[in-house]
């Protein structure tokens, strides 16, 4: 293997600050790892129980220290697996889970326009006349006479 790629390892600590409030901290580590395809046993497996597994990423078992997150090829992913092989640990990788994973519509192109409208240009009225009102009546009256 070559170890031409890279990848951001990331443990979370968790301290109290002055007030007495839990704080995260990240420590980040980049280091050189090897990626494999997911094998089908793997993938199947994971996907029967709703996991979808997106890499395998091969480490030096001294680089890997039980981080739970990593950055890698622009996207966070979590550690589902981790074996041991003698000198190297491989990980397998899934989606990192967020609030957007609920919301089918996340990522998408809206499909209404979000500028607001003025008075009078909503679709299906005429210019100068206000929504619900016939075109010569008044505004606010029962027509004209």
């Amino acid at each position: 293997m070559r170890w031409t790629e890279t990848c951001t390892l990331v443990a979370k600590d968790y301290e109290p600050d002055s007030e007495g409030v839990m704080q995260v901290t990240d420590h980040r580590r980049e280091v050189f790892c090897n990626s494999f395809s997911v094998g089908a046993n793997t993938w199947s497996s994971m996907y029967e129980i709703g996991i979808s597994v997106v890499a395998e990423l091969q480490l030096r078992s001294c680089d890997y220290q039980g981080e739970r997150d990593v950055f890698y090829q622009g996207k966070w992913l979590s550690v589902e697996i981790v074996k041991q092989q003698g000198d190297f640990v491989r990980l397998t990788l899934r989606h990192q889970q967020s609030d957007s994973d609920d919301d089918p519509t996340y990522g998408q192109e809206p499909t209404q326009p979000t500028e607001p409208t003025e008075p009078g240009t909503e679709p299906g009225t005429e210019p100068g006349t206000e929504p619900g009102t016939e075109p010569g009546q008044e505004p606010g009256g029962e027509g004209n006479g």
